[in-house]
Formats: C-alpha cells, sequence, structure tokens
C-alpha cells in the first residue's frame, strides 16, 4: 500500500481493479498498523466476495462490506487484523441446510408419543 500525509492526515490506501480503499488518520498514528487494518479488511473482502473485489460486486455486497470494514475497525480503533476471522464473523449464514428427515420411524415414534400421552389423559378422568 501507498502512504501519504493529505490535508493533515495519514492515508493509507491500495488499488484493486477499479476501486480504492483507504484509511485516514491523526499524522501521530502508526502508517504500518493502519496498513495491516487495510490489508486485513481488504483480504477478509476478497474471502466474501470470492476474490471478486471489483466495484460491481461491491456495490451488489455493500451490507457485506461495511459488516467487514465494522469487524476490521470500531469507532477508530483497529480490532482486527486477521482476515479469516473478519470474513468468519460477517458470511452470511447458509440456508437452512439441515433437513427434516421424516421416515417410518420418526412417524412411529410420534405416533407412539401421542398415543401414551391420550392413554395418560383418560387415565387421569
Amino acid at each position: 500500500g501507498d502512504i501519504i500525509l493529505y490535508d493533515g492526515l495519514l492515508a493509507v490506501y491500495k488499488h484493486s481493479l477499479d476501486l480504492i480503499f483507504y484509511v485516514l488518520a491523526p499524522p501521530a498514528e502508526n502508517e504500518l498498523m493502519l496498513n495491516v487494518a487495510l490489508t486485513a479488511y481488504m483480504d477478509g473482502l476478497s474471502l466474501l466476495l470470492r476474490g471478486q473485489v471489483e466495484r460491481r460486486a461491491l456495490m451488489d455486497n455493500l451490507d457485506l462490506a461495511l459488516l467487514c470494514l465494522d469487524e476490521t475497525i470500531d469507532d477508530g480503533i483497529i480490532v482486527e487484523t486477521d482476515a479469516t476471522t473478519i470474513a468468519s464473523r460477517v458470511s452470511r449464514p447458509r440456508a437452512d441446510t439441515t433437513e427434516i428427515v421424516i421416515n417410518e420411524q420418526t412417524i412411529l415414534s410420534a405416533y407412539q408419543t401421542v398415543k401414551e400421552k391420550m392413554a395418560q389423559r383418560i387415565a387421569q378422568m
């Protein structure tokens, strides 16, 4: 990444196809740490977007990009610098992959439970 001092702020930036990512901070901040945070953010974003870090993909997944940024930097404090951890905290939950298997044993078990409960209710009367 490149580092410049612009308008009284330290700017660390990186290019990715048709995008430029910036991290701005006061001049007294550690530019190496800012570079690490920016790299972690971009790598996490790359994992989430499956390597397609371009303007169109970013706009289509802006929610993921903003959540990724929130997991990297919170209120001006760098909270995570591991791209894999960032991506795992942000990734969308998969569609319900837990399939309910209904077979004869399941139906028989439910029938037995209902039969026992009905017998208990009748016995209480």
